[in-house]
């Protein structure tokens, strides 16, 4: 003889287990709290759940939660990934700066233009000021 499980709180099915024979009343059987004889309708664990209510088993579908909209950056937000992307621009050229710094310390010709390498590194430069300008002026009218 089984007996069907549920939480107490909730009332949701737990499972079955198989009740044990009464040690002192021949013919009888012990049933576990927070259970009962009532055997649950079949139902689907991925999209149901089934509760006992007191009286019965009852089928309820699982709604599932709507996803919130992925938030959108703000002006700010954006604003400092910029300058966060032209910070990286600048970290990935350092190595070519320090192989230009080894190369002139040896007294070898140097392996990238040094002329077009400092230009380009000072115009991100620049553009970093420009939009760390552009952030302290939006912030102070925050």
């Amino acid at each position: 003889m089984f007996a069907y499980n549920f939480n107490e709180e909730t009332g949701k099915y737990i499972g079955s287990e198989k009740m044990q024979p009464d040690p002192l009343e021949p013919g009888r059987w012990l049933q576990p709290a927070n259970s009962t004889l009532v055997v649950p309708p079949p139902f689907d664990p991925q999209r149901q759940t089934c509760r006992w209510t007191g009286t019965a088993w009852e089928i309820e579908t699982i709604v599932e939660p709507e996803k919130p909209a992925d938030p959108q950056p703000t002006a700010a937000e954006l604003l400092q990934l910029q300058i966060l992307q032209l910070k990286m621009q600048l970290a990935e050229d350092d190595y070519k700066i320090i192989k230009c710094a080894e190369y002139q310390a040896a007294g070898v010709d140097l392996p990238y233009n040094i002329a077009e390498l400092h230009a380009g590194r000072e115009a991100i430069r620049a553009e970093i000021n420009q939009l760390q300008e552009q952030q302290a002026a939006e912030n102070a009218d925050e």
